[in-house]
């Protein structure tokens, strides 16, 4: 449709708009049929009312959510420059892979999948564990790409935006925290509580004005990295707090600051000790990175469960290893 309206037509922004409209209305046109086919057309109010007081808050929080999403740009630009916009853009694009690559699909799953699982007798340490599990692996993908931002951005990107690379851990903690809010929200959902999840977006809008007109002036750029981080971490908690009221559930926070403190150490130490360029720093990095897991294992975070799994995991590795070094009858 874009192609059609704008290369063949000339309608410019106009024939994206009306190609992104056809194309929904198409997709929408299936999924009707798709959905009467299987499940018929029935209509109960009673059903209704439960439904809109369900949804409501979260159409609410949609509004609240642009201001969000947006008002750091919108104040960035007032206070510096669109270079600097433009900068700042690039830095957030590597957020938008993360949520894209992992965040998405682990949401699309966990989303439907939380309400079977509070049918189980042991769902609650299902939610904790989901939670450590989703951080480590998160947490993870992100000290590696935040490792190697700079090299990354100086393939992709011009010499004039190379200082986006500097941004890049804050934004990436940033999908980290939203992600863990996606799951601190489980209680509200189970109980139908999710008025409070717009109280929690309201306080994050307030919080996010008052944040960036007070630091991005200071700090530009930097400053509206970091009022988005602080504001999506007391996001994360406010929702825990307010979830746990009405369905405790005992996460463990403990490994989450292992998971944390041990890939700030990671970070910390790369770019104390790694100055220079060349090979030899690529391959530091790369050690830094793989030390994760190990730098986990000194803490203490594995669990015997946990333990059998990676040796499991581990041992296989190493026959498949063996197996394609072997040759003959001997082995290198």
């Amino acid at each position: 449709m874009n192609l059609y309206f704008v290369l063949g037509l000339k309608l410019g922004i106009k024939g994206i708009l009306i190609g992104n409209v056809i194309s929904i209305f198409i997709t929408w046109l299936i999924l009707m049929v798709v959905t009467f086919k299987y499940c018929g057309f029935n209509f109960h109010v009673a059903k209704l009312r439960v439904f809109l007081k369900y949804c409501f808050p979260f159409v609410l929080s949609a509004f609240t959510g642009i201001v969000i999403n947006n008002a750091d740009r919108v104040i960035l630009n007032s206070y510096t420059s669109l270079a600097v916009v433009g900068i700042y853009a690039l830095g957030m694009k590597f957020g938008i892979v993360i949520k894209e690559l992992v965040v998405e699909p682990f949401t699309l799953n966990f989303g439907q999948s939380r309400f079977a699982i509070m049918a189980q007798g042991d769902a609650k340490n299902i939610y904790a564990r989901t939670m450590t599990y989703y951080v480590f692996i998160i947490m993870f993908l992100s000290l590696g790409i935040s490792l190697f931002a700079k090299e990354i951005v100086s393939v992709i990107a011009s010499a004039e935006f190379e200082q986006a690379y500097q941004v890049i851990p804050l934004v990436l903690l940033l999908v980290v925290f939203n992600g863990m809010t996606y799951i601190f929200q489980t209680g509200m959902l189970i109980k139908k509580e999710t008025k409070f999840a717009f109280y929690v977006s309201v306080f994050s809008a307030i919080s996010v004005l008052a944040l960036n007109r007070w630091l991005i002036p200071t700090f530009g750029l930097y400053g509206a990295a970091a009022s988005s981080l602080i504001v999506s971490l007391f996001n994360a908690l406010l929702t825990c707090v307010a979830s746990n009221k009405f369905y405790p559930v005992k996460y463990e926070f403990w490994r989450l600051i292992k998971i944390f403190f041990a890939a700030g150490i990671i970070y910390l130490a790369a770019g104390v000790f790694i100055k220079a360029q060349g090979t030899h720093v690529f391959l530091t990095k790369v050690i830094l990175f793989l030390s994760f897991p190990l730098s986990l294992h000194l803490m203490a975070f594995y669990r015997g469960g946990e333990k059998n799994k990676i040796n499991s995991y581990r041992q296989r590795v190493g026959k498949f290893i063996y197996g394609k070094l072997r040759f003959g009858d001997g082995a290198l």
